[in-house]
């Protein structure tokens, strides 16, 4: 479903979210397991309590730049239309403004999967976003350069 990717340390305001969201520590499970990694679709860079960008994945891979314990994983990011970004901005608002747990103790991301959602009665993920794929494809690192 999604992956809310805090951006505190690399985001500066006025600057484009895509480049602070594009790496992400931990995630490294996407990297193992395709059908994991196929739930996942969309990608939402959260910066001090507010949400500085909506994306759809359409790849990723492990980054070339890290090592041992502090793996990044580097995400293939495609920007979202108005509809579909507004209606993923609505549902991780309504999260944030509710103060869920699992996101104000998030430390660099979390996944906000379908269980997790309907858990928190939010049903209304539209899955009909145009820049979505059916399944999100594990790239060699150098395909995803610096957005």
């Amino acid at each position: 479903m999604i992956i809310l990717v805090k951006v505190n340390q690399t985001y500066r305001p006025g600057t484009d979210p895509k480049i602070a969201a594009y790496r992400s520590w931990g995630c490294t499970r996407l990297l193992d397991d395709s059908s994991i990694r196929d739930q996942y679709k969309y990608l939402v860079a959260y910066y001090r309590g507010e949400i500085v960008g909506t994306f759809c994945i359409h790849g990723l891979s492990l980054d070339s730049h890290s090592s041992g314990k502090g793996r990044k994983v580097k995400f293939l990011l495609k920007a979202i239309e108005d509809d579909c970004g507004n209606n993923l901005e609505n549902v991780v608002n309504k999260l944030i403004n509710s103060r869920n747990q699992k996101i104000l103790r998030a430390i660099s991301f979390c996944y906000l999967d379908k269980s997790f959602l309907e858990n928190n009665n939010i049903f209304a993920l539209h899955s009909d976003c145009k820049c979505i794929l059916d399944e999100i494809p594990l790239l060699d690192s150098e395909k995803i350069e610096n957005p």
